[in-house]
């Protein structure tokens, strides 16, 4: 079976790591993050993951309609429950099967969420 890969930045190499996998019909999205020098505040950031994760699946002709699975990784989880209609919205009702984790801390100091999915064509 082929697997592609998806690059979504240079960093990527530095790190050590991929933005999606595909495997067939399946879509393995890393942990995805928004813009922490933009967005300083847990909703801004959780959308600006979601725009990520947007534009990785379209590389492979997936949406947010396809996704099965999310883990949330957080600092704050109460901060991460104040911003449930923000999911509820961007997933237009279509909720996938969903863990939510709280952390001490995420790769990038700056970061407060981080969202990984997997998709199903």
């Amino acid at each position: 079976m082929e697997i592609t890969s998806y690059h979504f930045g240079p960093w990527e190499e530095e790190i050590g790591y991929t933005q999606s996998k595909r495997i067939g019909n399946r879509i393995i999205v890393s942990g995805t993050v928004g813009n922490d020098e933009v967005h300083k505040d847990m909703a801004s950031q959780l959308r600006d993951a979601y725009a990520n994760i947007i534009k990785t699946l379209a590389h492979d002709g997936a949406t947010l309609q396809n996704v099965v699975k999310e883990v949330a990784y957080c600092l704050d989880i109460e901060e991460l429950k104040k911003c449930q209609q923000i999911r509820k919205e961007i997933y237009e009702g279509n909720l996938p099967a969903t863990t939510w984790v709280e952390v001490r801390r995420l790769y990038s100091p700056g970061h407060l969420v981080e969202i990984e999915v997997e998709a199903i064509l």
